[in-house]
């Protein structure tokens, strides 16, 4: 049973990169402490950027998790805000990726995904994305796609702006 967890685990890890990787215009690219840093992986940090400088512009430091209980967030956020002080990240945001299975007869299936964060990093997050999205309203409303240079145009639309 070790190993089918283990592997499970491993396998969600490389899940959530994917997932980030499809984003390669948002964020840097990502893959697994296991794979890029032995200092981050010790220390509760499981997606980090490919360099390593990066961590802080990625903006994340994701512990992943995948079983059939629900986990001790309180416990895990704390684990891993304490791993971010050790390895020298300040401004990022520390949040547990928890894919939950449910045991049917002898296999393990997908129930769902969640993200758990300390409720401050949400308030900031969210509070962000409001801004944005009325700044983004304003100018929709009141700039002319016509007085949009192209360059800043295809950029936007890469952003699917």
């Amino acid at each position: 049973m070790a190993n089918r967890n283990r592997n499970e685990g491993h396998n969600w890890e490389r899940e959530i990169v994917r997932r980030i990787n499809t984003f390669e215009h948002i964020f840097p690219p990502v893959g697994t402490s296991r794979e890029l840093s032995r200092d981050f992986d010790d220390n509760k940090i499981d997606i980090v950027t490919r360099k390593i400088l990066q961590m802080e512009k990625f903006g994340l430091v994701i512990q992943a998790k995948s079983s059939t209980v629900t986990q001790q967030y309180p416990k895990l956020l704390n684990e891993v805000k304490t791993g971010m002080e050790v390895v020298g990240l300040e401004k990022t945001v520390t949040v547990v990726f928890h894919k939950q299975t449910e045991k049917s007869g002898t296999k393990f299936m997908h129930r769902d995904d969640f993200a758990c964060l300390f409720l401050d990093d949400f308030m900031e997050i969210y509070t962000e994305y409001r801004k944005y999205k009325k700044g983004f309203e304003l100018l929709d409303n009141n700039i002319a796609p016509a007085s949009i240079p192209q360059d800043i145009h295809q950029e936007l639309n890469k952003l699917d702006l």
